[in-house]
């Protein structure tokens, strides 16, 4: 039996929506008046609004992060900008795609229907 998910608190959710939005440029289409910090504030209140989704979006970055992060520059746990780029483009089709909170909320919920659909 697989183990259960625990119950994230608030400082992990704040973590991960932070590397969530330093994955990639992020368009003002999420927020109206364009300012520094205003789409990862965007994705941070998406995310903290949706507790259910704290588990999978945890998961995910984790799926995301290179073999090995801590030992090649930057030292970050942040995915590999080629393989983010990669996504983009098949996403909106081009690297400069909007991903805002609703599209990161979007493929959060995909991730965890297909998830449940792999059960």
């Amino acid at each position: 039996m697989a183990p259960r998910a625990r119950t994230l608190g608030p400082t992990e959710v704040v973590a991960v929506a932070g590397a969530l939005t330093s994955l990639a440029p992020v368009s003002t289409a999420s927020a109206p008046t364009p300012g520094p910090g205003r789409p990862r504030s965007a994705l941070l209140a998406a995310l903290v609004a949706r507790p259910d989704l704290w588990p999978v979006a945890l998961r995910t970055y984790r799926a995301l992060l290179p073999r090995s992060w801590w030992a090649r520059w930057p030292f970050l746990p942040v995915p590999a900008r080629p393989y983010m780029a990669f996504r983009l483009e098949t996403m909106y089709g081009s690297q400069e795609g909007p991903l805002g909170a609703a599209d990161a909320v979007g493929y959060l919920e995909w991730c965890r229907r297909t998830r449940a659909l792999a059960r």
